[in-house]
C-alpha cells in the first residue's frame, strides 16, 4: 500500500478527488480508519481528479471548453468509458477494504535464495509482488567459486534492498544481515563485513522461519556490541 502525505489545501483537494470518483461511480464511502483513507487515495484519487467538471477548465481534459458549457445534470460531462473506469476503481477499493493478509509461498523454490524465508505475508491483491524471479551468481553471495549464474526466487524485502544497492553481492548481504541481527544502526556496525552466506548457497532443504535464521545472528549482534568485529 502506498504512502500518502497531504496537508492544508492539498489534503482537501485529495479528499475531494476521492469523493468525486465515488460519486461518479454511484457509491458511498465511510472512512473509519487511516487504512480506509489510504486505500481510497490509492484507488480513487487519480481518477477523481480527471473526471471533475472543473478540471475541464484547468487544461487537463478539454482545452477548448467554455465556462458556458456547464452540465445540466450531475456528472453529465463524464462519458460512458470514464464512468466504467470509476465503477471499476470503486469496486477495487471495496475489495481492498475487506482483504486480509495471507501467507504467500514461492512459485518454484523452497525459500528466498538470499534470506531463506519460506513465505511472505501479503494481501491477495499484492501476492504477485511478494516474490520475484531473478538471475544471479551464487558465487557472489557466498557460493562456490565458478558457480554458474542461476535463476532463483527472492522475497520482496531482498529485491527492495537489491534495488537500492544495485548488485547481488556481499554489500547486499551485509546490509540485510545486520538489519536482521538488529544492529544495523549500531556505531560498531559501520563498515563491518559479515562474510555471510545466502541461504541458497548452504544446501539447506528447509526454509527459515525468520530472515537469515541459518546464521548465528545473536552471536553477530553480541560481537558488534562488544566491539569484537
Amino acid at each position: 500500500m502506498g504512502d500518502f502525505v497531504y496537508a492544508g489545501r492539498t489534503a482537501v483537494d485529495a479528499v475531494e478527488r476521492v469523493l468525486a470518483a465515488v460519486a461518479a461511480a454511484g457509491g458511498s464511502i465511510t472512512i473509519k480508519r487511516p487504512r480506509d483513507l489510504s486505500l481510497a487515495l490509492e484507488h480513487l484519487i487519480a481518477l477523481g481528479g480527471s473526471i471533475r467538471w472543473r478540471s475541464r477548465f484547468e487544461g487537463l481534459a478539454d482545452r477548448d471548453a467554455r465556462p458556458d458549457t456547464a452540465a445540466a445534470m450531475t456528472w453529465a460531462h463524464v462519458n460512458a468509458e470514464q464512468l466504467g473506469e470509476a465503477r471499476r476503481a470503486f469496486a477495487g477499493y471495496l475489495r481492498a477494504r475487506i482483504e486480509r493478509p495471507v501467507p504467500v509461498v514461492p512459485t518454484n523454490d523452497l525459500a528466498c535464495f538470499v534470506c531463506g524465508i519460506g513465505e511472505v505475508v501479503a494481501l491477495p491483491s499484492r501476492a504477485a509482488t511478494a516474490w520475484h524471479t531473478v538471475k544471479l551468481s551464487p558465487e557472489h553471495l557466498g557460493g562456490k567459486p565458478g558457480t554458474r549464474r542461476t535463476e532463483v526466487e527472492v522475497c520482496r524485502t531482498c529485491i527492495a534492498e537489491h534495488n537500492a544497492v544495485r548488485a547481488w553481492g556481499p554489500t547486499l548481504l551485509d546490509v540485510l544481515v545486520l538489519r536482521a541481527a538488529g544492529v544495523e544502526n549500531h556505531p560498531g556496525a559501520q563498515n563491518v563485513q559479515t562474510a555471510a552466506r545466502a541461504w541458497g548457497t548452504t544446501g539447506r532443504r528447509h526454509a527459515n522461519a525468520t530472515p537469515f535464521a541459518h546464521l548465528d545472528l545473536a552471536q553477530l549482534a553480541d560481537d558488534i556490541r562488544a566491539g569484537r568485529v
